[in-house]
């Protein structure tokens, strides 16, 4: 056997060789894992850029939507106050109008009232001129022939009276709306 034992000098080199293989291939590890974390960080901070861009722009969307919904409730609030107050002016139109036709309408009835006061009185007077008539030809013994006394023509009068005064009645109660 040779001094020194070429197996004990390949196992020393063999040793030496790996040794260095592996320094080698952990500082190359080492800058691959650096390379990959440098990576990822980079691969995070533009996917961070991204995420943050599309919730600021789904933000944006959102902020817009709920724009156009408060739009629209401002819009049906104006519509339905515009709807209030021209219902409120109607309202006030129609009462007026009604108070105008009551109006007319009181002064129709009163006009219809003092026409039928009217011929009411005229009616009155031509009863008690012919009561008047009546009670003269009575007074002269007239009326004995006749079979009338005073108290048949004041019992005619009153009736007469009386079927006036529901004539009036029924036309004020026709006349009424």
């Amino acid at each position: 056997m040779p001094v020194p034992d070429p197996s004990t000098l390949t196992t020393e080199a063999l040793e030496r060789e790996i040794f260095h293989l592996r320094e080698l291939l952990v500082s190359r590890i080492d800058t691959v894992v650096k390379d990959l974390d440098a990576l990822r960080e980079h691969h995070e901070e533009k996917h961070v850029a991204a995420v943050n861009a599309a919730v600021n722009h789904f933000k944006e969307l959102m902020n817009e939507r709920l724009n156009g919904v408060q739009r629209q409730f401002q819009e049906r609030d104006t519509r339905t106050e515009q709807a209030g107050q021209a219902s409120k002016e109607a309202v006030t139109a129609a009462m007026t109008a009604a108070r105008e036709a009551t109006q007319k309408s009181e002064a129709t009835m009163t006009k219809q009232i003092e026409s039928i006061m009217g011929a009411m009185n005229q009616s009155n007077a031509a009863l008690e001129d012919k009561v008047r008539a009546i009670e003269k030809r009575v007074d002269r013994d007239e009326g004995k022939g006749a079979g009338l006394s005073a108290a048949w023509a004041g019992g005619i009068a009153l009736i007469s009276v009386l079927v006036a005064i529901a004539a009036i009645v029924i036309s004020a109660n026709l006349a009424t709306p």
